[in-house]
């Protein structure tokens, strides 16, 4: 009896094992489904980044590349990726996976590589991974191609570099500012027109420049409120000349800056005209004087010797001429010719009869 006691406990102890095993495997089918499920969707979310994404181990083993990453470098799984993506024996230098790994944060590089025959620009985007615990595992790199950012970004340069050429070799000082006044470039035609320090270039002191400007002007505050009078009227240009304590006359203009319609600052230009328009003062009174001189030459004064009989004139060199081609000369008269009454009688007596029949 007693032994068929403990049969009946062994098999109910033997049901119940079975029934838990029964659902530590559903468990572990469960488990693992949901784990397909997760890994389809890792992987789902890592061929939606649409760049090369590449797992590396702390051994700088390849654990896995997706789709993309496959496309461009080979299936290089199980290789260490110096070697599989650069051809060397050891670490790369400048390793960014490297510097995620030590500080526990994502560092960027970039670097040119070749694909095939294709050279390109890209950007590597370092993480490391850590397990639930905080174990560092593996790291992680996006790569990025960003050629046409850097042909773009050279072409910018080149652009830029070729504008600078062309403000450093005219001979007016230039200075661009944004809509607030903010000063974006200048050339250096500029910096030595106004005498500005280069630190306050440096780190674009516009304060600092305005006040070295305006203690240079004679009349500053009027420089001041043609400054801001502009400013409030962005599309007015203006023309003037400024009065420098120094001597120098600038010509000063101004237009807006106008990109792709819209105005997107100021552009001033200066340019010293001291040496003409100090010319041009002398050309003015050199005129003036010329006038005046003129003018008395052309005013008759003074004593004339002239003949009683022939009625000529003696000049200053003490020639005898017809009084007038004196005049002519020395005045601004312009002679007509005619008879008078009395020459007529005596010379036209018949005629003067005909004209003047009342003095018969």
């Amino acid at each position: 009896m007693d032994k068929k006691t403990d049969y009946s406990g062994l098999e109910q102890y033997n049901n119940a094992l079975g029934n838990k095993c029964a659902e530590l495997q559903n468990d572990l089918l469960s488990l693992i489904k949901k784990l397909g499920e997760e890994k389809a969707k890792s992987d789902a979310i890592i061929a939606a980044i649409g760049d090369p994404v590449v797992i590396i181990d702390t051994d700088y083993r390849v654990l896995y590349q997706n789709k993309i990453a496959d496309g461009l470098l080979g299936d290089n799984a199980g290789q260490c990726c110096y070697a599989a993506y650069k051809g060397r024996k050891e670490v790369c230098l400048e390793c960014a996976l490297t510097q995620a790994w030590q500080d526990g944060r994502i560092h960027k590089i970039e670097k040119i590589m070749t694909y095939g025959n294709d050279t390109k620009y890209v950007e590597i985007a370092a993480s490391p991974l850590k397990d639930s615990t905080g174990k560092l595992v593996a790291g992680i790199e996006i790569v990025r191609d960003i050629t046409q950012r850097k042909l773009a970004e050279q072409k910018l340069q080149k652009t830029n570099f070729l504008l600078q050429a062309v403000l450093e070799s005219t001979t007016d000082g230039i200075l661009v500012v944004d809509p607030d006044g903010h000063l974006l470039t200048c050339n250096q035609r500029f910096v030595e027109i106004w005498q500005i320090p280069p630190h306050i270039l440096e780190k674009y002191g516009d304060e600092e420049a305005l006040d070295l400007v305006l203690d240079q002007v004679e009349h500053p505050e009027a420089f001041l409120q043609k400054v801001k009078d502009l400013y409030s009227s962005p599309d007015a240009t203006d023309l003037d000349v400024l009065a420098l304590k120094d001597g120098r006359c600038i010509e000063r203009y101004t237009r807006p800056l106008v990109i792709n319609d819209s105005n997107k600052g100021r552009v001033w230009s200066f340019r010293d005209i001291t040496k003409f328009s100090q010319a041009e003062e002398e050309r003015t009174e050199l005129v003036d004087e010329l006038q005046k001189a003129l003018a008395e030459v052309k005013r008759l004064s003074g004593f004339l010797p002239i003949c009683s009989y022939c009625k000529n004139i003696r000049d200053h060199d003490g020639q005898w001429i017809q009084i007038e081609a004196y005049i002519s000369k020395h005045s601004e008269a312009v002679f007509t010719h005619g008879i008078c009454p009395e020459c007529i009688k005596i010379y036209h007596p018949e005629q003067y009869k005909t004209i003047y029949p009342q003095d018969r």
